[in-house]
């Protein structure tokens, strides 16, 4: 009996051993989660916040030593490892905190409630990731030849930038989220931006819809409620039409559509690095000055203030990267 439950352990180590750091992780999620809710009266979200950096740190030591056993020690292998389990579990907590919030502030149910139904969601994904970030690593460390490592290094190259990215958007705009605010400029964005990107979305949609019931291709060519009377195609022409991600709008119903703006803003920064990158590769740049150098042009100051002010600004941080990739393919 003793060597069958030996055995067992032996061929399940490392999903036993998970689920017990798995549940000491959440235990200290949750005491500090409470702690600083009902002791220090902090903000829940503040308080998610503090309990998830505890947790990360916690979580990130006893899966690399005890659960999955990383035997490479190097500060760059380490590095790696971390950025991963990092990103992996800030993309997690995202989730997390954006269940929580709606738990709490529209369903208007406990706190505490909604955030042990989601603890079981995100203790899944959890595993998932962090079995993906130590077991690559370890099959990084077997694998011999130039040419398939620089083959995994690029593999990769766009999970690590996109996980930076994550961390990134989350620092940088983690006061919004503390002082309850939305991305939305009182003047230039709310009073022709968001406005025009719903109005398109409506007016392709009247398209649609009349052309799949009546059968008929109406194009309106004026709208006297647009200002006092404008041409729509003039209109939409600098702020919808030509842009592909404002087709999203057409899809996005009405009432969701400030959760698209939001989106699109943080979509094209990312688009914009991909894009960057992608150049960089082509000349030949090398990996850790492509990383290094997307991250500036992503998070330049005219991006982080243009991103809120004036959101189409932002187009040509994508358009101009576009440009010279096709210059260098067309030369």
């Amino acid at each position: 009996m003793f060597d069958k439950i030996i055995n067992l352990y032996e061929k399940y180590k490392g999903i036993i051993l998970y689920g017990i750091f798995g549940i000491l992780t959440t235990v200290i999620n949750f005491v500090l989660y409470f702690l600083f809710v009902n002791l220090f009266s902090v903000n829940y979200l503040i308080s998610n916040c503090i309990a998830w950096i505890g947790a990360v740190i916690f979580a990130f030591y006893t899966n690399k030593i005890y659960v999955f056993e990383s035997k490479n020690n190097e500060l760059g292998n380490v590095f790696k490892e971390f950025i991963l389990f990092t990103g992996s579990r800030a993309f997690t907590f995202f989730i997390e905190t954006l269940l929580l919030f709606l738990g709490v502030e529209l369903l208007k149910l406990n706190n505490g409630i909604v955030k042990i139904a989601i603890a079981v969601i995100v203790v899944i994904l959890n595993y998932v990731f962090t079995k993906f970030v130590f077991k690559n690593n370890i099959q990084d460390i077997k694998i011999v030849g130039k040419k398939t490592e620089k083959r995994i290094w690029y593999k990769n190259y766009y999970l690590i930038y996109t996980i930076i990215f994550i961390i990134a958007c989350f620092i940088i705009y983690l006061p919004f989220i503390f002082e309850g605010k939305s991305f939305f400029y009182n003047y230039d964005g709310v009073s022709q931006h968001y406005n025009s990107l719903v109005y398109f979305g409506k007016y392709i949609r009247s398209i649609i819809k009349n052309l799949l019931l009546n059968h008929q291709l109406i194009i309106p060519m004026w709208d006297l409620s647009v200002g006092f009377g404008q041409d729509i195609l003039t209109s939409l022409n600098y702020y919808s039409i030509g842009d592909v991600l404002d087709i999203l709008f057409v899809l996005t119903p009405i009432k969701f559509s400030s959760y698209m703006y939001v989106f699109l803003i943080l979509f094209r920064m990312f688009l914009s690095g991909i894009c960057f990158s992608l150049y960089c590769f082509k000349m030949k740049q090398s990996k850790y000055s492509t990383l290094v150098g997307t991250l500036c042009y992503v998070f330049c100051g005219y991006v982080i203030f243009s991103s809120i002010r004036h959101p189409f600004f932002i187009k040509s941080n994508v358009i101009f990267t576009i440009n010279f990739n096709l210059e260098l393919k067309i030369f």
